[in-house]
């Protein structure tokens, strides 16, 4: 007989099962650049080629990857068609204007480093030192190699106070 997953996890299903749909949020923004792009020029054929290659694959990944691995594997049946919607759509629209995935890739690229620290998760306590740990390090990244300026930080944390300057 084979053990349930959660003789594995010992009760972290749940977030086992969750971990490839931040992935898949993250991978959306290129869809949502595309998408834009494709309403913005007048294109609904890219918007619909792109969204029936979503289906298609949501429907192939989800039957496959859900009876292969469960839960899980209708995570990842998300991500990938995510993912595959994202690469048909910012495809299709390149023709309208080159744009650099340099912009999207280097802050994500930014935060891989922290996923490490998810390795030494365990109670209430250190999971809250782990995030400040890893929201620290990410900023002190994006303001070292200028993704972010001092200066909108300053700006953001007026708006975040609701000053009269903001």
């Amino acid at each position: 007989m084979r053990p349930t997953p959660c003789q594995y996890c010992r009760g972290l299903c749940l977030a086992v099962i969750l971990l490839p749909l931040p992935a898949a949020g993250v991978i959306q923004v290129l869809a949502v650049m595309a998408r834009l792009m494709s309403i913005s020029h007048g294109r609904p054929r890219d918007a619909a080629a792109a969204a029936a290659v979503r289906l298609v694959s949501k429907w192939v990944l989800g039957f496959t990857f859900a009876a292969l691995l469960g839960g899980l594997g209708a995570g990842l049946a998300v991500l990938g068609a995510s993912l595959l919607y994202a690469v048909v759509f910012t495809w299709r629209v390149r023709r309208m204007r080159r744009y650099s995935l340099g912009g999207w890739f280097t802050p994500v690229l930014l935060g891989l480093p922290f996923l490490a620290l998810a390795l030494a998760r365990g109670d209430t306590w250190r999971n809250l030192l782990l995030a400040t740990v890893a929201c620290g390090g990410y900023l002190t990244l994006v303001v070292i190699t200028k993704l972010v300026s001092l200066s909108e930080l300053r700006t953001l944390v007026r708006a975040v106070r609701g000053g009269p300057n903001a």
